[in-house]
């Protein structure tokens, strides 16, 4: 193990401590089942869906705070509030999402810690770690109200069912990925990323899930779908430090479930980005006439193709007349 090694241990470490020591493990699986009234199995599999390892026999695996949250699950389940099945589901998206969460504050310690750091350093990073779940508080209250109203909206009768599912693909990332450093590749995933959630939240749509060098989004509007699209295409054109991207986008329905998408919707603009020339967008058929109407959009047609697991389908290459106006 290098110093930098070393020290980056180090500074997380002490940015834990205050957590590490807030509370014991002192209770088993069998304390919680007679505690909560549920029995083992039930426990066991909530536990395993929140991302942890099953406790083996005897082990003091839990704290109060564990007790705490699985007592309140459970007191949903009782009452009829939720069944062990949603409990279940629940459990999954909310684990992995804190996961990822609890992942890039850790490798944003260790980033701080590479670069040298000092006492004010440390206190600084003790506060935001204090400040995060009041932060993630915060969020998840105006995401649940900004999701609920959208749904609202989606479910009135003027509101179509169908939305537009979009691919954006980074071209030639995988020879990058096999050349480059670890601290560079960082910093291309992040430009990436950066990008792709900027442009897509300016115009008002929903990043389902980056893959590496691929970004899933989502929009209600077909027509701003569009203007995302072409603008997320000329951004990454324009930036020198990332290769260019594809764009796939297709119209339809689909299923919402636990923030992701699922569908023929889905399956069609992900085989559609695939035939996408770097730097440019294509559509599906669905929504050639949406853009067609519109007089900022130029469509033509691309050479036919027969797209693995969907069949032969018309696509067109979608262009800006003018420059694509940003959302104020």
């Amino acid at each position: 193990m290098s110093d930098s090694d070393i020290d980056s241990a180090n500074f997380a470490a002490r940015v834990l401590e205050p957590f590490l020591n807030e509370d014991e493990a002192k209770f088993g699986l069998d304390d919680v089942a007679k505690l909560s009234g549920l029995d083992q199995k039930t426990l066991r599999d909530i536990w395993r869906a929140l991302g942890f390892p099953d406790p083996r026999p005897g082990e003091q695996l839990f704290t109060s705070d564990d007790i705490e949250i699985l007592v309140s699950i459970v007191g949903l389940i009782a009452d009829g509030s939720i069944d062990v099945e949603n409990a279940r589901q629940f459990a999954r998206v909310l684990g992995s999402s804190i996961d990822r969460i609890a992942a890039a504050q850790i490798d944003a310690w260790l980033r701080t810690a590479a670069e040298g750091f000092d006492e004010v350093d440390l206190e600084q990073s003790q506060q935001i770690s204090e400040l995060l779940p009041h932060i993630i508080n915060l969020i998840f209250r105006r995401r649940l109200v900004t999701e609920a109203r959208r749904r609202l909206l989606r479910a009135s009768e003027d509101s179509s069912d169908q939305i537009c599912v979009g691919f954006a693909d980074l071209v030639e990332f995988t020879t990058q990925a096999l050349r480059l450093e670890s601290d560079a590749l960082n910093e291309v995933v992040s430009r990436f990323e950066s990008i792709a959630f900027d442009v897509v939240s300016r115009f008002g749509g929903r990043v389902v899930k980056t893959i590496g060098d691929e970004v899933m989004f989502v929009h209600d509007d077909p027509v701003q779908a569009c203007r995302l699209a072409l603008e997320l295409a000329q951004q990454y054109r324009q930036d020198d430090s990332l290769s260019d991207v594809r764009v796939g986008l297709a119209y339809g329905t689909v299923l919402e479930r636990d923030g992701d998408v699922y569908g023929h919707t889905v399956n069609l603009a992900s085989r559609v980005v695939s035939v996408a020339f770097p730097g440019s967008v294509v559509i599906s058929d669905e929504l050639k006439d949406i853009a067609q109407s519109r007089g900022e959009f130029q469509v033509s047609p691309i050479p036919t193709h027969f797209l693995k697991g969907i069949g032969e389908v018309s696509l067109w290459r979608l262009r800006a007349r003018q420059a694509v106006t940003t959302p104020a």
